[in-house]
C-alpha cells in the first residue's frame, strides 16, 4: 500500500514536471531517492543526430558526496556510451547495462566520475517523442553498491510511460505558448484593428489599433463587450453576421465569413471595412472549450490603410514622404489632373516628382508602377 501510494505521488509529480520544468530536478530527485540510486538524469535529444538538446543531472545530497556538476564534469561524455547503446535497442523498456552491453567500454567520461560511480551496473531507458526526438533516463550507484533490483527496475519501466507523456505536453505546450506570443506580437504591431470574440461574442482581445478605433466616437464601439455602430441597422447585421460564424465556426463546408461596412458620416471619414470570420479552435478537441467557436473581426481604416502603404513604401525604396505618398495616391486611382487639383500644385512639378519614384523603384511606367504598390510589401498593410 505505501509503495502504490508513493507510486501515485511519483507520477503526480511528473505531470507537475509537465508545466513546470522548474521541477524536473525535484522528479529526478524523488526518482532516484524511490530507487536508491546515487546519479540520475534525464536527456532530450535528435534520434538521427544523436545530439543532446537538453539534460539534467541529480547527484544526491549527502555529505560523503563529492560536488559534481556542470560545467566542470561532462555529463554528457559520461553518458554517451550509454545513450548511443541503448536507443539501438527497444524503446520503453528499461535495460540494465550489463545487459545492454558488458564490455563497453569507459570511452571518454570523467576519470573522476568513473572512478566514483559504477556506471556499468546501471540502467537506462529511452523513448520516442515527436519530430525524431528521444528521452533517455539513466540511473546509476556508486562504486562498490551493486546492481539495481528486479523491483526496482520495475518501477522505472512503470514510470516511462508518464515521462513520455509529460514531455509531450510541456513540447505541446511549449509550441502553443510560442504561437501565441508570436501572434500576440504580431497582432500588436498591425495597422488593421484586430478584435477576437468568444463564444458569447464579447471582445477577449483587441489590438491598439482597434482599441484606438472603438473609442473614436462615432463608428463603431463597444457595448458589453459586444461590438455595434452608431446605426442600429448596422449593429443588427453585424450581430447576425458575427452569430452566423461563431455557430458555423466547426462545421466543416459552412459559409463562415462576411463583410460590413459601418458608416463614420457623423466624422467625415470613409466608412470602416469589417471583416468578420469564424475563428475553430485548432487544438483537435483537446480541451473543453475546443467545441466553442469564436469570431475573429478585422476592422480596416482606409486612412490608416493610405499612411502605412507610403511609410512602406518610403523605407522600401527610399522615397520622400511626398513622393510615397504620390505614388499611394496614384495606386488608388486618382490621375496627375486630380492631384494636381487637390494639392494646389502643377502637373509639371507631379510629372517631375514621378519621374524621380520611377528612378527609385525601377519603373518605368504609370501602369508598372500601380501594379507594384498593389502587390508589393507596400499591400501588406501590417
Amino acid at each position: 500500500m505505501e509503495h502504490s501510494q508513493t507510486i501515485s505521488n511519483l507520477i503526480s509529480e511528473i505531470y507537475r514536471a509537465a508545466t513546470d520544468a522548474t521541477r524536473l530536478h525535484m522528479v529526478l530527485d524523488t526518482i532516484a531517492h524511490h530507487i536508491d540510486a546515487d546519479l540520475g538524469a534525464i536527456v532530450l535529444g535528435d534520434r538521427v543526430t544523436r545530439e543532446v538538446s537538453f539534460m539534467v543531472v541529480t547527484p544526491p545530497e549527502t555529505d560523503d558526496h563529492p560536488t559534481y556538476s556542470q560545467p566542470t564534469f561532462d555529463y554528457n561524455s559520461f553518458f554517451r556510451p550509454w545513450i548511443n547503446t541503448t536507443l539501438s535497442r527497444d524503446p520503453e523498456r528499461v535495460y540494465g547495462h550489463t545487459e545492454l552491453d558488458p564490455h563497453l567500454s569507459r570511452l571518454n567520461g570523467s576519470k573522476r566520475l568513473y572512478d566514483y560511480y559504477a556506471v556499468k551496473q546501471g540502467a537506462s531507458a529511452y523513448f520516442h517523442l515527436k519530430k525524431s526526438s528521444y528521452g533517455f533516463l539513466s540511473f546509476c550507484r556508486k562504486q562498490g553498491r551493486g546492481e539495481f533490483e528486479p523491483q526496482q527496475l520495475a518501477t522505472l519501466h512503470l514510470l516511462i510511460p508518464h515521462i513520455k507523456q509529460a514531455f509531450e505536453i510541456n513540447r505541446y505546450l511549449d509550441e502553443l505558448t510560442l504561437l501565441h506570443d508570436v501572434t500576440q506580437e504580431r497582432y500588436q504591431q498591425f495597422s488593421i484593428g484586430i478584435v477576437l470574440l468568444n463564444e458569447a461574442g464579447k471582445a477577449v482581445f483587441t489590438n491598439p489599433v482597434a482599441k484606438q478605433l472603438l473609442k473614436t466616437s462615432g463608428g463603431i464601439s463597444l457595448s458589453d463587450g459586444r461590438l455595434r455602430s452608431e446605426r442600429e441597422e448596422e449593429t443588427e447585421k453585424l450581430n447576425k453576421l458575427v452569430a452566423r460564424c461563431i455557430q458555423t465556426a466547426n462545421i466543416k463546408g459552412a459559409v463562415n465569413d462576411g463583410f460590413i461596412s459601418i458608416s463614420r458620416n457623423n466624422l467625415g471619414k470613409p466608412p470602416l471595412s469589417l471583416s468578420v470570420s469564424s475563428y475553430a479552435n485548432k487544438l483537435d478537441s483537446r480541451t473543453v472549450a475546443a467545441s466553442n467557436g469564436r469570431a475573429l473581426v478585422v476592422i480596416f481604416d482606409p486612412e490608416r490603410r493610405q499612411n502605412t502603404q507610403e511609410y512602406i513604401l518610403e523605407r522600401l525604396y527610399d522615397l520622400t514622404a511626398t513622393e510615397a505618398a504620390l505614388a499611394t495616391q496614384l495606386a488608388d486611382g486618382k490621375t496627375l489632373t486630380e492631384l494636381a487639383l487637390s494639392n494646389a500644385v502643377s502637373r509639371e512639378t507631379l510629372r517631375s516628382q514621378l519621374k524621380r519614384v520611377f528612378q527609385k523603384t525601377h519603373t518605368k511606367r504609370q501602369s508598372e508602377l500601380v501594379k507594384l504598390v498593389l502587390t508589393g510589401p507596400g499591400s501588406l498593410v501590417i
